[in-house]
């Protein structure tokens, strides 16, 4: 696959915004209704609320990019207090889907978790996102809780749980190439 991972810059802000819209819509219309998800994307992903994020120091974004396309983004936050590192959140457009991206950004999430000196990254997941739930399985996520995770007026199961840096650091030495980090 052709494309890199990076570090998210206020000029991918509205690109970020729109992988957020695209998958969203492609995930979880089955179970939150549109006017929902679009609310829930303004009131907390509109581009000053994108601006704040990126302006806190604990909060690192990455995107994935095919040319000069952003194609997945990935959000980070080191929380200090729990000594934890929390992929807040990780989409990709719906026709990349399939395409490795996923595993390219939980490696960058598992780099930076190990930078920190972390063996865990947490997550959550919602129960009814069937495709995300199995493939975090399928690489050692353990639920430790269930939330609920309300979007507009549509409240969701939602499991929080860990996986190890290790499933995916050790997919960075399996032949393929690193990806760019600026």
């Amino acid at each position: 696959m052709t494309g890199l991972v990076r570090r998210w810059t206020e000029d991918d802000l509205p690109a970020v915004r729109e992988v957020l819209r695209r998958s969203w819509e492609s995930a979880y219309a089955s179970f939150i209704p549109l006017e929902d998800l679009r609310s829930y994307l303004d009131e907390h992903y509109s581009l000053d609320g994108l601006r704040r994020l990126t302006a806190d120091p604990d909060v690192t974004g990455f995107v994935g990019v095919v040319g000069d396309r952003v194609v997945a983004m990935m959000r980070l936050k080191n929380d200090r207090d729990e000594s934890r590192t929390y992929v807040s959140s990780i989409y990709v457009l719906p026709e990349q889907q399939g395409n490795g991206w996923g595993r390219r950004l939980m490696r960058v999430a598992a780099k930076q978790a190990n930078i920190a000196g972390r063996t865990e990254l947490w997550l959550g997941v919602m129960t009814q996102n069937i495709l995300a739930l199995a493939w975090y399985r399928n690489h050692g996520f353990i639920a430790v809780r269930e939330e609920p995770f309300t979007m507009g007026r549509t409240a969701v199961a939602h499991l929080i749980g860990r996986l190890p840096v290790s499933s995916f650091l050790a997919a960075s030495t399996s032949g393929h190439p690193p990806e760019a980090q600026r």
